[in-house]
């Protein structure tokens, strides 16, 4: 990835850049994997399965008038988003966890 957009505004508002990394590129897990959903007791909820169990559940949950009205339809994009945010960080078009470390030079 490239942060040179990032550094040069820091740069241009007068500070000095210390640092400037993705730390989502640190360590074996990737920020994105949590919401890519796996086969096990935590992670199912998040795999095509289970969101569609879960949509079904929030959609009997609102007709049942235990959960309120629009529940299923918010809870449907949020599926969406989650998808969307994995093929996002899958492809590297964006990350969460941009770090700069950045100082502002004293006046003399």
């Amino acid at each position: 990835e490239d942060f040179e957009t990032e550094v040069e505004a820091a740069r241009a508002a007068g500070f000095e850049v210390l640092a400037a990394y993705d730390k989502g590129e640190e360590g074996d897990i990737m920020w994105w994997d949590s919401l890519a959903g796996h086969w096990n007791l935590s992670g199912f909820k998040h795999t095509p399965l289970g969101r569609r169990v879960t949509d079904w559940l929030v959609w009997v949950l609102e007709k049942a008038w235990v959960a309120p009205s629009g529940s299923s339809a918010v809870h449907h994009l949020l599926c969406q988003t989650a998808d969307d945010l994995v093929a996002g960080g899958q492809k590297k078009i964006f990350t969460p966890m941009f770090f700069m470390l950045c100082r502002k030079p004293l006046k003399k």
